[in-house]
């Protein structure tokens, strides 16, 4: 019978996503670094909260944006419309992401 597990100070700290590979077949998600960063590093639950909220807000203001200017514009422009939309959609789900993990 073995004897109780060791683990090394460092592996205790850092979480599984940077002390072991993603499996194979899988490819890495391209923002997860990013999110990692985001939602690792944040020092407690309200502070969590507060950046999602903020990540939030920023989608409502890019998607107002998008949408105001081409309306006050004299003609509508496609690519800066769904650029904003896509900005938009990006920030809402970091800030899901970032919602969902302090719950």
């Amino acid at each position: 019978m073995r004897g109780p597990a060791r683990h090394s100070p460092i592996a205790s700290v850092m979480p599984l996503a940077l002390t072991h590979p993603p499996p194979r077949g899988l490819p890495p998600a391209p923002c997860s670094r990013l999110l990692f960063m985001l939602s690792y590093f944040q020092v407690n639950n309200l502070q969590r909260q507060n950046t999602a909220r903020y990540f939030y807000d920023l989608s409502k203001i890019v998607i107002t944006i998008a949408a105001i200017t081409n309306f006050f514009s004299e003609r509508f422009d496609a690519t800066n419309f769904w650029l904003g939309v896509t900005a938009a959609i990006v920030l809402y789900f970091i800030g899901f992401y970032l919602d969902g993990k302090g719950g």
